[in-house]
């Protein structure tokens, strides 16, 4: 079954945020491996891959534009975690507790986010 896995962070130009960042991106590649990329789009700020089961992982700055977003499994930078409006109102939007025929892996909403 297909998981939508996000990983949003602050686009802070900090050495460790880069870091930890592109760490978590080539974890969930490398989790994934086994199914085939259908798709991958690659820029400076955001990553892209799409898989033949229909799991989609992506990476972005946070931004005004992420409402729309919709998530079995969120990576979240810690600093933005912390932010008390992004955890009142952002995640229950990005990481609802159904997420229909998702993957959730059979775990709750706050299962489902992690942060670096």
């Amino acid at each position: 079954m297909a998981k939508k896995i996000l990983v949003i962070y602050i686009d802070s130009h900090a050495f460790d945020s880069a870091v930890k960042k592109e760490v978590v991106w080539e974890k969930l590649m490398k989790e994934n491996s086994h199914l085939k990329a259908v798709d991958t789009r690659l820029s400076p700020k955001t990553k892209k891959a799409v898989f033949e089961d229909g799991t989609t992982i992506e990476m972005f700055p946070a931004s005004n534009t992420m409402s729309g977003y919709r998530a079995t499994h969120l990576f979240i930078s810690k600093e933005l975690y912390d932010m008390e409006v992004f955890k009142n109102t952002i995640l229950s939007i990005i990481v609802p507790e159904d997420t229909y025929e998702l993957d959730t892996e059979g775990k709750s909403r706050l299962e489902r986010i992690q942060t670096f």
